[in-house]
């Protein structure tokens, strides 16, 4: 390093060593007034005299102020003398007859804390890993070089009491003054204030548990796996003669953790009267401040309120209990008899610790000797360790909060094509915690199974594959609640809904909800997610459903915000509570999302991660993997008809996402309750035993006709689909263009009139007359032309594949299914798109004979091989019977209700033994979402009007009228 290099460094830890003053002086009323509890605490021999507790203050405060002018100033300590509050405290001392050793544990024990003070203050300051060690090392030679001519000048013994004493004590101080200054007595303590937030703020009401901080903030966001070998260098301990430890170089520090509320009474009492300062100084000072500890950790959970902070204290007196045991045993200089001594003390400290792990067995894995630390357990044992004057290497005074080393979600093939929503920021920066604490999460068993030398996934598929006998792979769940708390004003969920939502009550997480579509499934994962507090939540989900989830999350937790990833995500709201997003745009938004602190993930249609290999299934499996890593108790659901494609092994996938297994053993939890069988492979029993275990972890499977009671004959359910791609903003621009043609017809009629137009108003008679124009015109314009006709054909056309992407899903799950659509090309697409999936499919279209067409119905009916229908809807809406079936598709929307019905009804008929569902697909934001309104509306009225009620006049208004009134009104901005 040149010599400018080496200035320039050395002025930057100049000026950090000013900052870091400044944060201790402004801390000065509260440092003093703890390091004299400390004392007051720790120094039976004071016996709580006031007048020498204001001396020690007064002194104490002196000699922190001058240490802080000190490093503030660059002051050579050679050029000060003892404080007068530290040389009359010192004399008094001597006049009342109290060892020296009393005073010199005083300097030592006050030298400790301001170390712990001074790292704590060096590791707040924005330095580089090197420059803090260089900081640490200044304080500390600062702190041992004045404390030690402080020591060797101001605490010898008088000779006696009184003037003399106080003239050999004033003999042996420092005199040398400073250069440059008149005043060349004692430094006054230094005034310097600084807006500086202490990293560990001391609370204003006292606990007995060190802060620690929250999750996510700078002070502690994870509890990184390490290795026991962080805690394998012996504690070393030397002293003197005198039994007081000697000035060491400055790397090498001693520290002292500040006395509690609750242990410096306790402290106080047993001071006067055992001679507190025998122990402190003996062979073995860390084992007081052990056996303290542990009797905190016992007491805590005795009162069962042992929580992260004391399961940390209670791992790393396990680790320093195992090498005080050691370096006693190898130290050939204690005598046998004290080394027996110590042995026993040590052994009594383990005895607690064996006694509060009986008393809640969570505990007993953290005695284990490879047990993973945390930087708050590698911290805590630092600071014991100084607090007992032992000597700590240089690389153990400064422990960060590194994150954990985790594989990233994120594969290096699309790593280049990640993107972050321009709100994610923001979010971040509003909530700090986004990351949750890990401490909470129970560590996992080491404890050595029955079972654990038997290969068990083979087995566990085995289990699946023999079956049960023709019973049902479901859990048991909760009865049906007595009041329904949870459906919002207006709906009411299912009894087979409640009960699943009860045992999301009852605590359990995670889940294979394998109930047959029409069920709920969505409905139920929303109002789990509410029920549990899963938020953030994340589904992933086909592009089909994506925005019907937006929509369901809307109906069933209206408090709840619903945000749905579109492309690189630019109008994702980033402050939502539940993020929607498809698995072909999942891989450009893994980065942020593993970063969003995601308390539930779900993932709809989860056979589509059956191959491993995909990237598809990589992605999700990262991305779960991440949430449970971070979250003790994630809500994790898995929803599909139909979890098996090809055979059993298709679990694999889905049992890893809830993290049930690994894909080579059972996870901690399903491994027990095998263990718990009392089986192995080897025993028949073995197999419905396993299967019963793993449909435990969360299997929960209901068909239509098990909870038909529950269900409506006949359901219409719709599926909103989003457009996003260029050929859907073409539609939605056409449809403007055909709004703003309709308005200017409205406009020069108005203004023909002489009337004037009024954004927000319009005269219905003229919109009705501009809408019948319009409609005319189109019919006699026929195909080709720009109208509302071909406007919705093209909507049909950009629905199809999405529409064939979810009839072929919907077959994987239910069976045979029946797929209309308006017009040939949507139909041959859909075709296309069912050949190339692999699915043998029939169609019944105008074109064909009557043979032909009975041909292809006998064969959907009895045929097993032939899975769906591809039917036109004026061709086949009458006369045909198709109730091999019971869910259909429409793909397109028909001009009138009538047609809509009698499409279902070829499904819905006498013969039919299960409740029947059409999925209506609907483009979002386009006239398609009227359109559905409009037919509904149209149904309702043939129902009002059988029934001999009133109908509205403008009712009777065709679908197409209708729809060219409400573009109207749109572009006039009156609807």
């Amino acid at each position: 390093m040149s010599e400018t290099d080496a200035g320039e460094e050395a002025e930057l830890t100049r000026r950090q060593l000013v900052l870091v003053a400044e944060s201790l002086d402004a801390r000065l009323p509260e440092i003093v007034r703890d390091m004299r509890d400390l004392l007051v605490a720790s120094i039976g021999e004071l016996g709580g005299d006031p007048q020498l507790v204001e001396m020690l203050q007064a002194s104490i405060e002196g000699n922190v102020s001058t240490i802080c002018h000190i490093l503030a100033n660059d002051i050579d300590i050679d050029n000060l003398q003892p404080t007068t509050a530290a040389a009359e405290y010192a004399i008094r001392l001597a006049q009342r007859d109290v060892p020296v050793s009393a005073l010199t544990r005083a300097y030592y024990l006050g030298q400790s804390m301001f170390l712990r003070l001074g790292i704590d203050a060096v590791e707040e300051l924005s330095a580089g890993e090197e420059q803090r060690i260089s900081l640490v090392r200044a304080v500390a030679e600062t702190v041992h070089r004045y404390i030690d001519c402080a020591h060797r000048r101001g605490a010898r013994r008088p000779p006696q009491h009184g003037a003399p004493a106080r003239d050999a004590l004033r003999g042996g101080a420092c005199r040398a003054h400073r250069p440059g200054r008149a005043d060349a007595g004692a430094v006054p303590a230094c005034r310097l204030r600084l807006d500086c937030e202490p990293r560990f703020p001391r609370p204003r009401r006292r606990s007995s548990q060190k802060r620690v901080p929250a999750a996510g903030s700078a002070g502690l966001a994870h509890f990184p796996a390490a290795s026991a070998a962080d805690f394998d260098r012996p504690a070393r301990h030397a002293t003197d003669g005198a039994g007081v430890t000697p000035v060491r170089p400055a790397f090498q520090l001693r520290r002292s953790m500040p006395p509690t509320a609750s242990t410096a009474p306790a402290r106080r009492r047993g001071a006067s009267n055992r001679g507190s300062s025998a122990r402190r100084d003996d062979d073995a000072p860390l084992i007081p401040i052990l056996a303290r500890k542990v009797r905190e950790v016992e007491a805590k959970a005795q009162r069962g309120k042992l929580g992260p902070t004391n399961r940390v204290k209670f791992q790393v007196i396990a680790f320093l209990v195992r090498e005080e045991r050691a370096r006693v045993k190898a130290d050939e200089e204690i005598p046998a008899a004290a080394r027996a001594e110590l042995l026993k003390r040590l052994d009594g400290v383990a005895t607690i610790l064996a006694k509060t792990a009986a008393r809640d067995t969570s505990l007993i894995q953290l005695l284990e000797v490879d047990q993973a630390t945390s930087p708050v357990a590698k911290r805590m044992r630092r600071d014991w360790l100084l607090e007992s004057g032992a000597e700590l290497p240089e690389d153990e005074l400064i422990i960060t909060d590194v994150a954990p080393v985790q594989t990233s979600v994120v594969p290096a093939a699309v790593a280049s094509r990640q993107v972050t929503p321009p709100q994610i920021d923001a979010r971040r920066e509003a909530n700090p915690f986004l990351a949750p604490d890990v401490a909470l999460r129970a560590p996992a068993s080491t404890a050595r199974r029955r079972l654990d030398g038997w290969e068990l996934m083979g087995p566990l598929y085995k289990a699946f594959e023999t079956g049960a006998g023709g019973a049902n792979a479901s859990m048991e769940l909760p009865p049906v609640p007595e009041f329904d708390r949870l459906s919002p004003k207006g709906l009411e969920i299912m009894p087979h809904q409640s009960r699943f939502l009860e045992s999301v009550r009852a605590g359990h997480r995670s889940f294979l909800l394998a109930d047959e579509p029409g069920l709920g499934k969505t409905a139920e994962s929303v109002l789990a997610a509410s029920v549990a507090g899963a938020y953030p939540l994340l589904a992933v989900v086909p592009n089909v459903v994506k925005m019907n989830w937006a929509r369901e999350v809307e109906r069933w937790t209206p408090q709840r915000r619903a945000t749905v990833i579109h492309g690189d995500g630019d109008q994702v709201d980033a402050f939502a509570d539940v993020f929607i997003v498809n698995y072909e745009v999942l891989d450009r938004h893994l980065s942020w999302l593993s970063s969003l602190g995601l308390r539930g993930m779900v993932v709809d249609e989860a056979h589509f991660i059956k191959n491993l290999g995909s990237q598809r299934s990589q992605n999700v499996l990262a991305l779960g993997a991440r949430i449970r890593e971070q979250v003790s108790d994630p809500l994790m659901l898995a929803l599909t008809g139909t979890p098996l494609i090809n055979d059993v092994e298709d679990f694999d996938a889905i049992w890893r996402f809830l993290g049930w297994t690994n894909g080579e053993k059972p996870g901690p939890e399903l491994m027990a309750k095998l263990d718990a069988t009392g089986f192995t492979p080897a025993d028949k029993a073995f197999y419905p035993e396993a299967r019963d275990a793993v449909i435990s972890m969360g299997i929960v499977r209901r068909k239509k006709k098990d909870v038909a009671a529950d269900l409506p004959d006949k359901l219409i359910a719709d599926l909103p689909v989003e457009l996003d791609d260029e050929y859907g903003r073409s539609i939605r621009e056409a449809e403007r263009e055909l709004g703003e043609r309709l308005a200017a017809k409205y406009r020069r009629i108005i203004e023909a009139r002489g009337d004037r137009v009024i954004r927000g108003e319009a005269d219905d008679d003229i919109v009705r007359l501009v809408a019948h124009g319009e409609l005319e015109e189109a019919k006699a314009a026929g195909a080709g032309a720009d109208n509302v006709f071909t406007m919705v054909r093209k909507i049909g056309q950009a629905k199809a594949l999405l529409a064939a992407d979810y009839a072929a899903q919907l077959q994987r799950s239910v069976g045979k299914v029946v797929f209309f659509a308006k017009h040939i090309d949507v139909m041959d697409a859909a075709e296309a798109h069912f050949a190339q999936a692999g699915l043998r499919t029939v169609s019944i279209r105008g074109n064909q004979t009557t043979t032909a067409r009975q041909q292809a119905i006998d064969a959907f009916n009895n045929d097993p091989d032939v899975a769906i229908a591809v039917c036109s809807l004026t061709a086949a809406g009458v006369g045909v019977n198709m109730q091999a079936a019971s869910n259909v598709v429409l793909a397109e929307l028909s001009w009138t209700a009538a047609e809509q019905t009698q499409a279902i009804d070829r499904v819905h008929r006498i013969g039919q033994d299960e409740p029947v569902t059409a999925w209506r697909i609907i483009a979002a934001h386009t006239i398609d979402t009227k359109i559905a309104e409009l037919i509904d509306s149209k149904q309702s009225l043939a129902a009002r009007a059988l029934d001999g009620e009133q109908v509205d006049p403008t009712s009777s208004d065709s679908v197409q009228l209708s729809a060219l009134m409400h573009l109207l009104r749109q572009a006039l901005g009156a609807d």
